[in-house]
C-alpha cells in the first residue's frame, strides 16, 4: 500500500458563521434532471435515499443541511446518503453523498472543528472527505479525478484489491487514480482556464454572499428577541440545551462565548431603548456566563474573543 500526501499552501476563503439550513434542497440550472426517475422542473426538496441524475446537456445544484454545495455537470448521477443534522445544535453536521458517475464540484463552507461534523464524497474507487471548509472537483469515470482548488481535502483511493494512495490533498493539486496507478500534480493551467472550474469558483463566491446577508438578516432577528420578549425563555432554554449537549469541551466554550455575546447584544440593544433595569440584568447574566466560560477554557482564540465582549 502506497501512502502519499501532496500539499500546497492553503489559501482560506471567507465563509458565513456555522448554521445550517433544515432541509436539502435540488436546483436545475438547465436541462432535464431527474430525481428517483421523476422529472424535476425548477426545484424540489431532497432527502436520504434520494438518487439525482442530470441528463445531456443539464446542470443542477444540490443545497445541503450543512450549506455545502454540490453541482453536477450533464450525465452525472448521485445517491444522497446520509444527512444528518443535529436538532440541538445545527452547526453539528454530518452528509454523505455517493457519486456514481459523472462530474460535481463541491462546496464545503460552514464546517466547525469543534465538533465531528464532515462531508463525505464516495465514489467507486475510493472517498474524499471534508472536515472543515474546502472546493474540490470530481470527474468519476473510466478513470478518477480529483483537483482541489481550495484548502484541503483528505482522501482514500484504491486499486483492484487495496488501497493506492491515503493521504491529504492541498489547494492546487490534482491526483488521478487509474486502476491503482496514481498520478498527482499541480492543475494544470490549460485546466485552470477550463469553463467549468471558473463557473463555479464564480458562482462559489456569489454563494457565500448570499449565505453572509442571509445569516445577518438572521441574528438580527435573533438579537430582536429581548429578555421582554414573551417567548424570550424559548431562546435561552435552546441555547442551555445546546451546552448540555455538546459532544466535546471545545464545542462547549464556542457555545459559551456565543451565548455571552448574545446577553451583551441584548444588554446594549435594551439600554438604548431606555430599559436600564432590565439591561443591567442581562449584563448581570452576561457576566455569569462569561465566568463560565472562563472556567471552561484554555484557548488563547477564545479568550480572546471574552476580552473583547
Amino acid at each position: 500500500m502506497a501512502v502519499l500526501s501532496l500539499i500546497f499552501l492553503p489559501v482560506l476563503e471567507k465563509a458565513p458563521t456555522a448554521s445550517a439550513a433544515s432541509v436539502n434542497m435540488l436546483e436545475v440550472v438547465e436541462g432535464q434532471v431527474l430525481v428517483n426517475g421523476h422529472l424535476i422542473k425548477d426545484s424540489a426538496v431532497i432527502k436520504e435515499g434520494d438518487s439525482v441524475e442530470t441528463l445531456e446537456g443539464s446542470m443542477a445544484h444540490i443545497y445541503f443541511v450543512d450549506d455545502s454545495r454540490m453541482t453536477l455537470a450533464p450525465q452525472t448521477v448521485v445517491d444522497i446518503v446520509d444527512t444528518e443534522i443535529n436538532p440541538l445544535n445545527r452547526a453539528d453536521t454530518k452528509v454523505t453523498v455517493n457519486q456514481k458517475s459523472g462530474r460535481a464540484w463541491v462546496q464545503v463552507l460552514n464546517l466547525l472543528t469543534s465538533n465531528d461534523s464532515y462531508f463525505l464524497v464516495t465514489f467507486p474507487d475510493g472517498q474524499a472527505q471534508v472536515d472543515s471548509r474546502a472546493s474540490f472537483d470530481l470527474e468519476v469515470g473510466e478513470e478518477t479525478r480529483i483537483s482541489v482548488v481550495r484548502n484541503l481535502v483528505d482522501l482514500s483511493l484504491k486499486g483492484e484489491d487495496e488501497v493506492a494512495y491515503a493521504g491529504t490533498l492541498g489547494q492546487g493539486a490534482e491526483i488521478l487514480n487509474n486502476d491503482g496507478f496514481i498520478e498527482t500534480e499541480k492543475i494544470p493551467v490549460e485546466r485552470e482556464e477550463d469553463i467549468w472550474l471558473e463557473f463555479n469558483e464564480t458562482y462559489g463566491k456569489t454563494y457565500v454572499q448570499v449565505l453572509d446577508d442571509q445569516y445577518k438578516e438572521e441574528a438580527t432577528l435573533y438579537a430582536m428577541i429581548l429578555p421582554t420578549h414573551p417567548l424570550y425563555f424559548l431562546k435561552t432554554f435552546r441555547e442551555d440545551m445546546q451546552v448540555s449537549f455538546a459532544f466535546t469541551p471545545a464545542a462547549k466554550e464556542e457555545l459559551l462565548v456565543q451565548q455571552a455575546e448574545n446577553r451583551l447584544n441584548e444588554a446594549q440593544v435594551l439600554m438604548a431603548q431606555g430599559d436600564t433595569q432590565e439591561a443591567t440584568e442581562t449584563l448581570n447574566d452576561y457576566h455569569t456566563t462569561v465566568q463560565e466560560a472562563l472556567k471552561n477554557t484554555d484557548s488563547p482564540v477564545l479568550l480572546a474573543k471574552l476580552e473583547v465582549t
